[in-house]
């Protein structure tokens, strides 16, 4: 289901409640309302991302246990043969419908997504096909227990209906493990409430990464959402959350051998779509050399430990993420491979006038020049200035307290 036509039903729906706080903390409101719940994607490099659900639980209580009194099941949706879900599928803003419940109104804190186990039988429960064509187990310890723990508070209304989307970031869910050839599934998944959202369309280069990001001047940019171009070249950034009030995000189109496109100032407004191309010659894509950078975070084996390159796009100093990946979490190693031609940046709305590159001015004071940033769960930052000038780099190492 596309999540424009969702959208439109969403609007249509009386009262809908929004999630976060107020209401009866003690839930002891009369009458009953709805929570529906969605699942949606951001893209990866991998052929294929499977994960069976299982069950979905809601909790009053964000400090809950798995054996704790008070657990509400939801109904999912899902026939018993379609809960093995490729998760690569749901990008461009197709969502899954994962299923609902009736519940008592009042405050709701915990959402639990319980994954099956893997067992011997085929096909796999929770696996990744690598882009080889090798398809191995995903582990997944914690999701097989007790489920993911999400917290999100929410307000049920009698008679109203909540609809969130689990935002499930595949890519950054999937972890290497050395030479062991294991991959470890720690989900990454953030929860989005449907009501103030919107989103970003249009057309570019297909197979092209296309991400929304918060940048401003002094600040490490934020990955809201990120899809890959169709092979038609069309892409969809939804849900969207609206951002700050003066605030908008920056649109930024990435792949390794092309220079990054960059929209910057464009607005999300709720329920509504904005476009920022309407063909693939509106943006440009030029060729580009590429370069690898090969670097460890250390010490090997922090949890949760990625790397990315950012690239500045302006004289302010305002940086865009153009690549991401997970480090090994084994050894720490990563790998980044990125465009060593200067991105090229225009704002919204682009001209669609002249050439693309006259439309979007390279920015050449970025050409080849990167920070590479280190981060692992709540560590501090550590980050390192490169300049690419040959196919292959070798480091660097960033150290993490």
């Amino acid at each position: 289901m596309k999540l424009l036509n969702l959208l439109a039903a969403f609007a249509a729906v009386a009262g809908v409640a929004a999630c976060g706080g107020g209401g009866d903390p003690s839930g002891a409101a009369a009458g009953t309302g709805t929570l529906s719940i969605a699942l949606t994607d951001n893209p990866c490099d991998h052929r294929a991302v499977h994960v069976t659900i299982e069950k979905l639980r809601v909790h009053r209580s964000g400090d809950a246990a798995d054996s704790d009194a008070g657990w509400r099941d939801l109904a999912l949706s899902l026939p018993a043969d379609r809960r093995r879900v490729d998760l690569l599928t749901l990008q461009n803003g197709l969502m899954l419908p994962l299923g609902d419940a009736s519940l008592e109104t009042g405050s709701y804190t915990q959402l639990r997504l319980v994954l099956a186990q893997n067992t011997a039988s085929t096909p796999l429960a929770n696996s990744v096909t690598l882009a080889n064509g090798t398809t191995v187990p995903l582990t997944t310890p914690s999701a097989q227990r007790s489920g993911v723990k999400l917290i999100h508070p929410f307000t049920v209304e009698p008679d109203q209906i909540v609809e969130l989307t689990l935002d499930f970031d595949a890519c950054k869910s999937i972890v290497r493990a050395g030479n062991s050839g294991q991959y470890h599934l720690k989900p990454t998944i953030a929860v989005v409430p449907m009501l103030d959202v919107g989103r970003i369309a249009g057309f570019a280069r297909p197979g092209a990464r296309v991400s929304a990001q918060i940048a401003a001047a002094g600040r490490s940019p934020v990955v809201v959402k990120s899809t890959t171009a169709a092979s038609n070249g069309a892409f969809a950034l939804a849900p969207l959350p609206l951002p700050a009030p003066d605030a908008t995000y920056t649109v930024v189109v990435s792949a390794a051998d092309v220079a990054s496109a960059v929209i910057k100032g464009v607005p999300v407004t709720r329920q509504n779509t904005t476009v920022v191309s309407n063909a693939i010659a509106d943006l440009p894509a030029d060729q580009s050399q590429v370069s690898r950078m090969d670097g460890t975070v250390l010490p090997a084996g922090l949890d949760g430990a990625a790397a990315r390159a950012l690239q500045r796009i302006d004289s302010t100093g305002v940086e865009v993420e153009v690549a991401a990946v997970n480090a090994d979490a084994t050894t720490g190693a990563f790998t980044l491979t990125v465009p060593r031609n200067a991105p090229r940046v225009a704002t919204h709305p682009a001209p669609t006038t002249g050439t693309p590159a006259t439309a979007f001015p390279a920015f050449g004071d970025s050409a080849g020049k990167y920070v590479v940033e280190a981060v692992a769960g709540t560590l501090s930052k550590r980050s390192a200035q490169i300049t690419l000038t040959a196919p292959l780099y070798d480091g660097p190492d960033l150290t993490l307290p």
